[in-house]
């Protein structure tokens, strides 16, 4: 259940403590902590591995099995040409349901110890560490749920030749996705439309408010130092985030 006036300590294992915000947790899961540092979600290590995934897994494990798919069309007689268009339109199923994802369930308002917590597992984590570099992609358990049932919807309404190549092209999408959203939150790029993508209004945060929970770095604008590699600059990377009105109304008024 939640408890009035609950604070997160940071130094535990949040998962179980979000649920106790109750109606504040919106406010707090969107007051961003900017530190690459991963903090624990679990107390049980196993769940503690499985919520962690370095970025680079996500390319090595889906593609081979896009592939897989792929070519599974191809030998079951479709040709080279709607091999390719039914994995490009898969591709395009897939974004639309990352989009669908997004505008109705990961934005949902929570208050229950329930529904915060889930919120918290889905997506509410990624707000609140936007930075947490082992956290950006989805770990592939997580993903393996979604691409099954991706593929059972696929089997329903389109013969197996065809919902094989749009399930390869929906990965294949689904990789570039995750990886391209892993590089515009710690690389650096040069290409233009890519950086139009990280690029925004930065602003440098108030002094204080540099500082959040547990001494952990926060800010209330969607901005972050890395001077390290810029030649000791600062430099503001663009992170998606939404600013409730009140920090937006303590930052304006400062």
């Amino acid at each position: 259940m939640a408890r009035k006036g609950f604070i997160v300590d940071l130094n535990k294992p949040l998962v179980h403590q979000v649920g106790h915000l109750g109606e504040t947790y919106q406010e707090w899961v969107h007051t961003p902590i900017l530190t690459e540092k991963s903090h624990r979600f679990f107390k049980s290590d196993f769940m503690e591995m499985l919520s962690r995934t370095v970025w680079w897994v996500v390319p090595i494990v889906w593609l081979p099995v896009a592939f897989y798919f792929i070519r599974m069309s191809y030998t079951m007689g479709h040709t080279l040409l709607i091999v390719a268009i039914l994995s490009v339109l898969g591709a395009f199923v897939w974004t639309f349901l990352e989009y669908s994802f997004h505008r109705f369930l990961f934005h949902i308002d929570t208050k229950s110890y329930w529904g915060n917590t889930f919120h918290y597992l889905i997506h509410g984590y990624h707000h609140k560490h936007p930075m947490d570099g082992l956290r950006l992609v989805i770990p592939p358990l997580e993903a393996a749920l979604v691409i099954v049932m991706f593929w059972y919807m696929c089997r329903v309404l389109f013969t197996v030749s065809t919902g094989s190549a749009l399930l390869g092209g929906g990965l294949v999408g689904y990789v570039i996705y995750d990886t391209t959203h892993f590089y515009l939150h710690h690389g650096h790029p040069n290409n233009h439309s890519l950086k139009s993508l990280k690029d925004g209004r930065w602003r440098a945060p108030p002094p204080d408010l540099e500082r959040g929970e547990a001494g952990s770095p926060t800010v209330a604008s969607s901005a972050a130092m890395d001077a390290e590699n810029d030649g000791g600059r600062w430099v503001w990377l663009k992170l998606p985030l939404p600013i409730s009105p009140k920090q937006r109304s303590g930052c304006d008024n400062r």
